[in-house]
């Protein structure tokens, strides 16, 4: 089991720590190839620690002085933010914990403070990866219904009320597919496509 303890002690103690687990657990690149001399290329963290990138520096008769960014195509692409910082916010998501104050608290230090716009960010990214996985999980699981059966719609209300009180979901047992209404749209031209992809023909 994976606590706040363990990614605080074992990943996100100091940068060069975070960025090892990270390539050990294919978070990161571990290796790559320059495009130009086919040579293995460095990990090189800039000072600004934010930014880590693979550079590839030759002279001779092919001289070359070539940077690409160690996270390009992974979680942590055209952030900012360190990857120590990222590690924390998705974590505390991850086990429910998205109270604002407590991560700006968890993620800032002496030098800088973590500013709330930045958490908003990463939640509104975490959440999309979360719809993303329901929405393709539910086409998996193909249509419902057929002749001589009844489908159901209904509607729910996914987060949480005020004071951190969850919704109830009181779905009755059975089949059932979630469609998340693009920009909370519940008209016709909207619901009608959504139907057609969950109910079986006949």
């Amino acid at each position: 089991m994976f606590t706040f303890t363990d990614l605080v002690l074992k990943v996100t103690k100091d940068h060069e720590t975070c960025v090892t687990w990270c390539q050990e657990n294919s978070l990161i690149r571990s290796n790559r190839i320059c495009d130009v001399c086919g040579d293995d290329m460095i990990l090189r963290v800039r000072s600004d620690k934010a930014a880590i990138e693979w550079r590839c520096r030759k002279r001779g008769s092919d001289p070359h002085d070539i940077s690409k960014s160690a996270v390009e195509n992974s979680w942590f692409e055209k952030s900012k933010q360190t990857i120590e910082k990222i590690m924390i916010i998705t974590y505390m998501f991850s086990q429910g914990w998205t109270n604002y104050d407590s991560l700006v608290h968890e993620t800032s230090t002496e030098v800088t403070e973590t500013s709330r716009a930045t958490i908003a960010e990463w939640i509104g990214h975490c959440r999309d990866v979360c719809f993303v996985w329901v929405d393709n999980y539910m086409e998996r699981q193909g249509f419902i219904g057929g002749e001589g059966e009844t489908i159901e719609i209904d509607e729910v209300k996914i987060g949480k009320r005020k004071y951190n009180r969850a919704d109830e979901d009181n779905r009755r047992g059975g089949a059932y597919r979630l469609e998340i209404c693009p920009d909370n749209k519940r008209d016709a031209t909207t619901l009608i496509p959504l139907i057609k992809k969950t109910r079986s023909t006949w």
